[in-house]
């Protein structure tokens, strides 16, 4: 008699996991597309969004399918065990550590974050403007790292050529990444621009002025 308990129960529980295989397949297959097609809009989205609502948008479409296929995996495990079967190494491994009770909150919580992000990223306004003004300061950013750079290894004279110009180019390259990022934090790209238009008036502008003394005190350490 207990025998025939123990085998129906077995035959159940092997039931009940078959289902839940399927279900598990099923909504990994809805997933699987909704996913796609989140890839596909953030695809569509370039131009019209921020960068960081693209990335967002593209991880959650592939992070998504894949907790599902990895909680319906974890679930098998468990159907396995409570059937009296064996797990592969790494299955065993897995459920004799608990790590099968990390795996869903990891999940939960990645995609939290990433929609937290997606949001944010949606938030702030964007506009062909805003693109254009982005790339705007990464030119003016280069085009002024490179003739600083240029005109403080030519002041140098002689020892930009010698034994130590290696050392002193670095810190050049340092002292002039210094003053654009404070530029940056302190202007904006008209300001920049009208600075750079005029060398009379940036070299009597206080705020440059402080700048470049902190800047000029960094390199020094």
């Amino acid at each position: 008699m207990s025998n025939e308990i123990l085998a129906n129960s077995l035959a159940k529980t092997s039931f009940r996991g078959r289902n839940r295989r399927r279900i598990m397949a099923v909504l990994t297959v809805i997933t699987g597309c909704i996913g796609a097609g989140m890839v596909v809009g953030a695809w569509f989205s370039i131009g019209h969004v921020h960068g960081e609502a693209v990335i967002d948008l593209a991880l959650l479409g592939i992070i998504i399918p894949l907790a599902v296929y990895s909680m319906g995996v974890v679930r098998g495990w468990q159907d396995t065990v409570a059937a009296g079967g064996e797990l592969g190494r790494v299955a065993a491994w897995c459920t004799r550590t608990k790590t099968t009770q990390i795996i869903p909150f990891f999940c939960l919580f990645t995609i939290l974050g990433l929609a937290q992000s997606l949001n944010h990223a949606l938030d702030r306004p964007y506009s062909a403007d805003t693109a254009s003004d982005d790339a705007s300061v990464a030119g003016f950013d280069a085009g002024m790292r490179r003739a600083c750079v240029s005109s403080g290894m030519a002041s140098l004279g002689d020892a930009a050529n010698g034994p130590h110009s290696a050392q002193l180019h670095s810190r050049v390259e340092a002292y002039c990444g210094c003053v654009g990022t404070g530029l940056k934090a302190s202007y904006s790209m008209a300001e920049l621009a009208a600075l750079a238009a005029s060398a009379d008036r940036m070299s009597h502008e206080p705020k440059v002025q402080r700048i470049i003394a902190a800047c000029q005190q960094e390199a020094a350490r």
